[in-house]
This record gives C-alpha cells, sequence and structure tokens, in this order.
C-alpha cells in the first residue's frame, strides 16, 4: 500500500478524486469550509491487486471513498469468492463507525485491477451531538449517503436471496419522516446505521 495526504497530491488529481464521491460533492456544495477540514484529514491509498483494506471483526476511526478501481466483499478473511463489490464513488466502513460497531466484511481491493481510496479520519465527528469540530449539515450529509448506500446494498442482496426472514426484517426497517435537516434526522439515521448493520451482519453470514 501506497500512501500520500490528499493535499500533497497536483490540485487537479486531488479534485478528480474528490468529483468522484458523492458525499464529498455533496458537502462541498452545502460548506465549503468542512469540506476544506475534511480534506486536511484525508490520505490516498493505492492498494496492489487483492490487498486487504477492511478485515471483518476490525474497527478503526476510518471511513474510506472509492475513488478508482473496486473492492471485493468478503464474508470473511478466509473466504474465496465474492459476495458483492464496491464501485468507485462509494463510501465503505462509515456504517461501523457510526453505529461502533466492528465490520461486517473483508474488503480487499480487485484482484486485476487494484484500486485507489481516500481515507478519511473520522475522530472529529464525536459524539452524535458533538459539532466543535464538524457541525449537523456535514454529519448529515455523510450519514445519508451510509444509509442510502447501505439500503442499497441490502436491496441487491434481497434480489439475489431465498431468505424471507430477513428480507422481511429489512422492510421493517422504518426511514425519517420528521424534518429534514434536523438533530431528529441525524438520530433516526445513527438508529438505522445501527439497524442495518445488525441485518447486513446477519445478510453476509446467510450468504
Amino acid at each position: 500500500m501506497h500512501t500520500t495526504a490528499l493535499n500533497n497530491l497536483p490540485f487537479e488529481e486531488a479534485q478528480n478524486y474528490l468529483q468522484k464521491v458523492t458525499f464529498f460533492k455533496a458537502l462541498l456544495q452545502a460548506n465549503e469550509d468542512q469540506h476544506e477540514q475534511l480534506l486536511q484529514v484525508t490520505q490516498v491509498l493505492e492498494l496492489a491487486p487483492g490487498e486487504v483494506i477492511i478485515h471483518k471483526g476490525s474497527k478503526d476511526k476510518i471511513f474510506y471513498s472509492v475513488v478508482k478501481g473496486k473492492l471485493d466483499v468478503f464474508a470473511n478473511d478466509s473466504s474465496e469468492n465474492a459476495i458483492g463489490h464496491v464501485l468507485a464513488g462509494q463510501v465503505v466502513g462509515g456504517l461501523s463507525l457510526i453505529s461502533q460497531k466492528p465490520k461486517t466484511a473483508t474488503l480487499a481491493a480487485a484482484r486485476l485491477s487494484g484500486a485507489i481510496l481516500l481515507a478519511t479520519d473520522f475522530s472529529l465527528f464525536g459524539e452524535i451531538d458533538d459539532f466543535s469540530h464538524v457541525d449537523l449539515v456535514t454529519k448529515l450529509c455523510l450519514f445519508r449517503n451510509v444509509v442510502n448506500y447501505t439500503n442499497l446494498k441490502l436491496d441487491q442482496y434481497r434480489h439475489h436471496s431465498q431468505n424471507p426472514e430477513l428480507t422481511k426484517a429489512l422492510a421493517e426497517i422504518a426511514s425519517f419522516t420528521g424534518e429534514k435537516g434536523s438533530l431528529q434526522e441525524l438520530i433516526a439515521l445513527e438508529k438505522q446505521a445501527l439497524n442495518l448493520g445488525r441485518l447486513l451482519s446477519r445478510w453476509n453470514t446467510s450468504i
């Protein structure tokens, strides 16, 4: 793995990476100062083909954004066949950070192409109601991205699954219907992340 601070890259190269990530694009539009603050704690990781970046059961304070290539998702470290893929533009690792639970799967760079990721330190986010470093808008941008992507992933699993119990459990996870942009939405997203994380863990085990 080769690591470089994002701010050490040529401006055009760094912007090219950031424009591929939905979270960073949304944050730039919502709050340019917060966008710049997160860039200060973001590294660029170049992974060799097959190199593991996340081990199932591990915990850290980093969320990753895929900007080139893709990641293969495995049920655990010893699995040989991928159960899914993470493509450029998607954020990974955020679900376990929000839920404060171990990772639910093992992720490795694609065996043919490798991958380039952005690795951003989540420590600035603090507790759910701590806005001393990261404001409400920034937290909402990330939490929405993580919950939406996890819902999409689980919906893909549902289409290929013969497990009615898990399909029913996914349908029963309620979406937020209150005031958008509020602290209540952030708390609801945190609760969704907890429920989705538990369900994703069960689904990965069942595949």
